[in-house]
Parts: C-alpha cells; structure tokens; sequence
C-alpha cells in the first residue's frame, strides 16, 4: 500500500471519529466543521425520502434530532476505511434505554465528510 492511500484511510478515519465525539457532546457546530460545504445526509428516519444537502438544511435537521432524542449516544461497535470512503457501524443508545443499530456510510472529499448516507436495522 502506498503511502498517499494510506493517508486516505486514515482521513476517513479521523473524520468518522471526529464524527462520533462531537455527535455524543451534541456539538452541532463540531459536526458542522467536519462537512465538506456542498455534502448531503440521507438520513434512515425520514419518511420522505428527503435528501439534506447543504450544511445549513442538515444543521436544522441534527438540531431537530438532538431536542427531539435528549440524550441520544452514539456507540461504535466497528469502523473501518475503503480509500475515501468509511463504514461506521453503530448503536444508538436513547435515554429511555432504547436502543437502534445502524451504519454510516462516509464519503470524504477534500478532507471533509461530503456525503453521510444512513441506514437503520429494523426488525
């Protein structure tokens, strides 16, 4: 392996976890400085099938989510890193005790999340 992809491996690395830290401090703005300026979110709990592009359309939306889901935690159980793009697979932990599992699929460009796509488990 080369060193340059290397390098890419790791950056997609760093951003998931940089991702993950600033989702359990309910750091919107942390988040916000991970995302490439033209990124989209397709978020697994819309109905719609809505696409969030743009930083601003997808801060509404993470603002919503967090002061709908008080207390909401993110748990990793594995990440790992193709080049420029990264699977997280998660667990998210509710306050009630409730609990989803879920993966992330990252895209990076220019060092930066440019696309998040969701998918939630369900029973």
């Amino acid at each position: 392996m080369t060193p340059a992809t290397m390098a890419r491996y790791e950056v997609a690395l760093r951003l998931a976890t940089a991702y993950r830290d600033a989702f359990n401090a309910w750091d919107v703005a942390g988040i916000l400085l991970l995302l490439h300026p033209d990124c989209s979110l397709d978020a697994a709990d819309s109905t719609d099938g809505a696409l969030y592009t743009g930083k601003e359309e997808i801060k509404s939306y993470l603002e919503s989510s967090f002061q709908t889901a008080p207390g909401v935690f993110l748990i990793v159980e594995e990440v790992y890193s193709l080049g420029w793009h990264c699977v997280m697979r998660w667990r998210l932990k509710q306050a009630m005790g409730e609990e989803v599992r879920g993966v992330y699929l990252f895209t990076v460009r220019d060092d930066l999340i440019y696309r998040m796509d969701t998918y939630i488990k369900v029973e």
